[in-house]
């Protein structure tokens, strides 16, 4: 995860605890996986423009969610 999504994710107040928290690793594990909220929501079985929403809006974080480091062809 980039620095600045890092520190985003650290200044969410996160309302509901444990269940905030759980909902974000599921929809930040799949925009990671699959590489676009667009294709997590679809995956999640959510619409593209709540996810994008949470995303930029709740939880104020940027495009891209990380850094790379090994190429998609790359991996195993």
């Amino acid at each position: 995860m980039t620095p600045e999504n890092q520190e985003a994710i650290r200044n969410y107040s996160w309302p509901d605890n444990f269940a905030s928290l759980r909902l974000a690793a599921r929809r930040l594990t799949a925009i990671a996986r699959l590489g676009t909220i667009h294709k997590a929501a679809h995956a999640l079985g959510v619409g593209s423009s709540s996810l994008y929403h949470w995303y930029h809006t709740t939880l104020k974080l940027a495009e891209p969610l990380s850094r790379r480091l090994i190429p998609r062809d790359n991996r195993d």
